[in-house]
């Protein structure tokens, strides 16, 4: 069992040919309450006027800025609240770098909700050379898994 407080841990992986992945999990015992990496902090847009509510979580990334290396990008993911979710939710914008599978992730917790409510997540990225996708996710606020999106925008940043 590991003491409150932060730890190190190192994870080493070799692969020695064909297609491997290497993932690293871990399971809480209690609640625990993110700490974000040290990235600009992204600011909730809530639309004024909630629309008709979906059935289930809807979530699109957008990506905007010049896509070379050096500038700045702005990740953005939307997310639409369905029918029933009241409440405090977590959303979870990820940007994976594709060749290297490493991740640059930003989230804020406690966002709250009604039916057909909008929210948009904007991150600010200084885009460095490769081929990028970003990634959503939507939690309760104990990070109970909700929804992921996979398959959001890529990027090439030349």
């Amino acid at each position: 069992n590991l003491t409150a407080g932060d730890h190190a841990i190192k994870m080493e992986y070799y692969e020695a040919g064909g297609d491997a992945t290497a993932r690293l999990t871990w399971e809480a015992t209690a609640p625990v309450t993110p700490t974000p990496l040290p990235t600009a902090t992204p600011v909730p847009t809530a639309t004024p006027t909630p629309g008709p509510a979906p059935a289930t979580w809807q979530m699109s990334t957008a990506v905007t800025g010049l896509k070379t290396a050096g500038s700045t990008l702005s990740i953005q993911g939307t997310y639409t609240a369905p029918t029933g979710s009241n409440g405090s939710y977590i959303m979870d914008v990820e940007l994976y770098n594709l060749a290297t599978g490493s991740r640059v992730s930003q989230w804020f917790t406690s966002q709250t909700f009604t039916p057909g409510q909008v929210r948009t997540a904007a991150h600010n990225w200084t885009a460095t050379p490769g081929s990028y996708q970003v990634r959503l996710g939507i939690f309760d606020a104990n990070w109970t898994f909700i929804g992921w999106l996979q398959e959001g925008t890529i990027i090439q940043v030349s």
